[in-house]
């Protein structure tokens, strides 16, 4: 393996490794780069990131390999003329064996409740969308439906997510059904009291549909690692009214990539523009830091305890 010394615009120090990412063809290659950046308050972040060029073909074998589409850690992206992205080392647990757990945990879901009574909760970002995908796998394995799933629609989503929500629902099949406000939004105060507003456009639609569908179960795409407020949560929850499965806590950020780019799952073309989290347009931008949440409304973000109690995911 040849290490070669670079440097960027922004000078930043960095060795480089040419790589052949398990999976690819050997025509295609990458740089793993490690930096080491002295932040102007005195903290030093150390990353790992995956700089991919050549022939570029999905298809991962390991989480080793995982990328994030137009990552931005830090604004180091424009030190580069590809896009970054980050590899996780030393997971406590490969990707295979997460898989393998999501898979059991969703079988004994089904082994519960059967399919007409679980639903995914489907925002159409990654996370949920790789929820799906895991419950459309066992429904498919055991030849049952039907594949339903829960979309909230506050009417403030993006375009882009809206789009590919309902082009997948589409092509996979999805007996969806969309939670809407009873509340006209010409005339709200969107995003001035962000606890009111997502109780208003989210959680109070949520309850309504559950109830009204008959859905005894609702799968979410939940992480531990995303949010404080989700640390610590169990696969299986009783929640109000029904019970809550969670079951990609021990996955991260690059396992929702990885499983993502191997399984060719399309995916929101935002996340290729900077979006790392995707909420409701007034309260979501581009990330802007090191945290996968970093582009999330602030003000919502230390409320999501508050949320969660009032029946938020």
């Amino acid at each position: 393996m040849k290490r070669k010394r670079l440097s960027s615009r922004h000078d930043l120090k960095a060795f480089a490794f040419v790589v052949r990412p398990a999976g690819f063809e050997p025509a295609a290659y990458g740089f793993v780069v490690r930096h080491s950046i002295q932040l102007s308050y005195g903290r030093t972040l150390k990353k790992v990131f995956i700089i991919p060029i050549g022939p570029w073909r999905q298809g991962f074998s390991s989480d080793q390999d995982a990328f994030w589409p137009g990552a931005c850690q830090c604004g180091l992206s424009k030190a580069f003329s590809a896009p970054m992205t980050e590899c996780k080392t030393d997971p406590p647990r490969t990707l295979d064996q997460k898989v393998a757990r999501s898979a059991e945990i969703l079988a004994q879901l089904l082994k519960m409740y059967g399919p007409e009574a679980v639903a995914v909760a489907w925002t159409g970002g990654k996370d949920s969308t790789v929820a799906l995908r895991l419950w459309k796998d066992c429904l498919d394995r055991m030849n049952l439906g039907p594949f339903r799933a829960l979309s909230v629609d506050t009417g403030l989503k993006f375009p882009e997510v809206i789009k590919l929500r309902d082009e997948l629902a589409s092509e996979w099949g999805v007996d969806l059904t969309l939670a809407r406000p009873e509340i006209d939004l010409k005339g709200y105060p969107v995003a001035v009291d962000k606890v009111a507003c997502c109780r208003d456009l989210k959680i109070m639609p949520l309850n309504r549909a559950i109830a009204r569908t008959g859905i005894k179960a609702l799968i979410t795409g939940l992480r531990g690692d995303e949010h404080s407020s989700r640390r610590g949560l169990r696969a299986f929850e009783e929640r109000e009214g029904h019970l809550q499965c969670n079951p990609l806590l021990e996955w991260t950020e690059m396992d929702v990539w990885a499983f993502t780019s191997g399984r060719g799952i399309r995916f929101c073309e935002l996340y290729g523009k900077g979006y790392r989290s995707l909420g409701c347009m007034p309260c979501t931008r581009p990330a802007t830091g090191p945290k996968e949440r970093s582009g999330r409304d602030r003000d919502k973000e230390k409320n999501m305890g508050l949320l969660r109690s009032m029946g938020y995911f």
